[in-house]
């Protein structure tokens, strides 16, 4: 799941699995594979891009320890990255 935020302020998480396109035109929209589903949000689209490089990295990664301790790891790195 990546974290996102609508025009509204309110925030959303979208599974990223099923995000079928990112377009910039001129704000981030986000289409799901259903092509029905559609969400304007204020992050730009390198942002968006790469909060689902970055949670496709932790899901592929080998685990090493604690699971819970890697996917907190993601949680804190897709904040940062998003906050930046």
């Amino acid at each position: 799941m990546i974290r996102v935020t609508r025009f509204d302020g309110s925030v959303l998480f979208i599974n990223a699995n099923a995000i079928k396109s990112v377009q910039a035109a001129p704000d981030t929209i986000i289409t799901l594979l259903n092509d029905q589903d559609r969400f304007m949000v204020r992050e730009a689209r390198d942002v968006v891009i790469q909060a689902i490089l970055t949670y496709q990295r932790y899901v592929h990664q080998p685990l090493s320890g604690d699971a819970t301790t890697a996917m907190e790891r993601f949680i804190l790195d897709a904040q940062t990255d998003i906050n930046e």
